[in-house]
């Protein structure tokens, strides 16, 4: 049986970041991703993503692909260095 764990916030910080996007229109399968780098309240941090989408109609695509994100944060005792990455999926819906 899973026990649940106290958690205790102990620092919080947020990042201000603007993400270079392309997507290239007239087919109904694309390629799409990004990449950025930023600071905000982490020494550094980065996020990058490319993903292959299908457009199901104008408003709407899906899409998957691969992410990988990092942050290297530390403030006063507090420490968080850490990658994740792995597998995306979604719905991007345009207004």
């Amino acid at each position: 049986m899973l026990h649940a764990a106290p958690v205790a916030v102990m620092d919080q910080h947020t990042r201000q970041l603007c993400p270079p996007r392309q997507r290239n229109k007239g087919t109904e399968i694309y390629l799409t991703g990004w990449g950025l780098v930023g600071g905000g309240g982490a020494d550094i941090d980065w996020d990058v993503a490319l993903g292959i989408g299908y457009e199901i109609n104008e408003r709407i695509s899906a899409i998957a692909g691969y992410r990988a994100l990092g942050v290297d944060y530390s403030n006063d005792g507090f420490l968080f260095d850490a990658v994740q990455q792995g597998p995306i999926v979604g719905l991007a819906i345009n207004f």
